[in-house]
Order: structure tokens, then C-alpha cells, then sequence
């Protein structure tokens, strides 16, 4: 399993639908929606996001998760 880099689902590689490469690197989403928002994030902000940063956002989805029980609006349930 592999983490979708938008919303953080969990995606298996072998059967995910939605996929793109950059910079040597395959990238796998859990729906068409974070796929665009990767790519237009993509072009905005090339750089890449410190320890920090990705650390504060994973605090942020794991609490919106567990505190709202839903998954994330982007994989349609």
C-alpha cells in the first residue's frame, strides 16, 4: 500500500486506477479529483514541503478524520 499524496488514503498500486509520474517517481490517487489537485499544486509550488510542514498536515488529516469519521469528500463515500 502507498499513501495517495493529496488526501493520504491508503491506495494499492496494483489495482489503482488513477496514477501519474514525475521526476522519476510514480504518484497514485484514490480518485481523479486528487490526481488534478496534485498536478495544479504541482505547477504552483514546485518545491518541495519540509519535515515540518507534511508533519503539521498529517496531524490535520488524522485529526479531521478521527474527530469527523468520514472519509475525505475526494473518495466519494
Amino acid at each position: 500500500m502507498v499513501r495517495d499524496p493529496i488526501c493520504g488514503m491508503n491506495v494499492e498500486p496494483h489495482t489503482a486506477r488513477f496514477s501519474t509520474h514525475r521526476n522519476g517517481q510514480i504518484y497514485y490517487f484514490c480518485s481523479q479529483v486528487c490526481k488534478d489537485t496534485f498536478a495544479k499544486n504541482s505547477i504552483k509550488n514546485s518545491r518541495k514541503k519540509g519535515l515540518l510542514t507534511r508533519f503539521l498536515e498529517w496531524i490535520a488529516r488524522a485529526n479531521k478524520e478521527k474527530f469527523h469519521g468520514e472519509p475525505p469528500s475526494c473518495c466519494g463515500h
